[in-house]
């Protein structure tokens, strides 16, 4: 019977640049304790800085891989789940399945494995760093459920699968719908520096957040890291989706089934009337009432100016949309899922 799990992953608690508070490993990690699991977290990024002196350096990272042997004799998991780890070497990794033959292993990924476009291969180099880590992982999930895009990652003993991105009440703790008037009336989070699809077309990102500004009328935005705004992170992150009302789900890739950036949960999660791009498959899973999905760019804009000033309107579809995703991929039933996995039983479908 598994009831102890070894978690590693980036939590991020020396370099505190960046330490997100809803980010996914945080909320498995939450949820698998709620399914009643004892979990442990290895914040691989951290030990290898720390065994680095201070830095993650050639010694770190050659001190990593012995800690971590070490650190499962001692602990015996029952199972292995990682994400995102790039600090464990594949001969490690190997070395675990030799030593602890009966631990299962699951690896988890939330970034893009579609095509992206010649000038920001940006997904090339993930697909690449998944499979590496794959070949000793008896499941992987990523966040996307188009087939094609993962059959691309099979390898003939790891099952592939998809990993919704997943809430968690009591980090992600806005009710935006329950706010008829609030600081702003858009979020959007990216990176200034690469191009994202929008309507079917690469475009770079300030480009379409300029054009969300010169084309919605009196529009309150909140774009955090693009046109000259700071980025931000941490608690000031979360509690930007406290203050807006409505969030714009651009992704590097708006027309995998299924696939969306974990800004999609933060948005949802908080409360914020989400838009999302019809080409992701979403409106199979949530109707009209409970999100705005939007074909061409004339039709973003005019649905986010109506709903800006029609906010009974917003909030009764954001609450309904806050409902149904919390239904689906909360952190207790996306986890119970991941041990029934681990744990060799038939899990229930997550899409359901």
């Amino acid at each position: 019977m598994m009831k102890k799990i070894l978690h590693i992953a980036n939590f991020n608690l020396i370099k505190t640049k960046g330490c997100s508070q809803n980010s996914t490993q945080i909320k498995i990690s939450n949820g698998l304790i709620r399914n009643g699991y004892q979990v442990i977290n290895y914040s691989d990024r951290d030990m290898a800085r720390m065994l680095g002196m201070g830095s993650m350096n050639f010694l770190g990272l050659k001190r990593l891989q012995q800690n971590l042997l070490r650190f499962c004799k001692e602990v015996q998991p029952d199972a292995i789940i990682s994400g995102h780890v790039d600090t464990v070497t594949a001969e490690t990794w190997a070395e675990i399945k030799r030593r602890f033959p009966q631990i299962k292993i699951l690896e988890w990924n939330v970034d893009s494995i579609a095509p992206t476009c010649e000038e920001d291969d940006y997904s090339s180099e993930n697909i690449k760093k998944i499979k590496n880590r794959a070949q000793f992982a008896d499941f992987l999930l990523i966040t996307t459920a188009q087939k094609d895009l993962l059959q691309q990652l099979e390898n003939g003993h790891t099952q592939v699968g998809f990993l919704p991105n997943i809430v968690d009440r009591s980090l992600e703790y806005g009710r935006a719908f329950e706010h008829e008037h609030l600081n702003y009336d858009l979020m959007l989070a990216c990176n200034p520096n690469c191009r994202r699809q929008f309507c079917g077309k690469f475009k770079n990102v300030e480009e379409i957040a300029q054009s969300l500004i010169d084309n919605v009328s009196d529009l309150r935005p909140l774009f955090a890291g693009l046109l000259g705004n700071p980025r931000l992170e941490a608690s000031h992150y979360q509690q930007a989706y406290l203050q807006c009302a409505m969030g714009f789900s651009l992704n590097h890739i708006n027309d995998a089934y299924l696939y969306s950036s974990d800004r999609l949960a933060h948005m949802v999660g908080n409360g914020l009337l989400a838009f999302v791009d019809i080409r992701s498959g979403y409106s199979d899973l949530f109707s009209t009432e409970e999100m705005v999905f939007y074909q061409e760019p004339n039709d973003l804009y005019e649905k986010i100016a109506y709903y800006k000033f029609h906010p009974q309107e917003r909030m009764k579809i954001a609450r309904a949309g806050y409902e149904k995703y919390y239904k689906l991929f909360n952190e207790v039933r996306v986890t119970r899922y991941i041990a029934d996995l681990l744990e060799g039983k038939k899990p229930q479908d997550i899409l359901s």
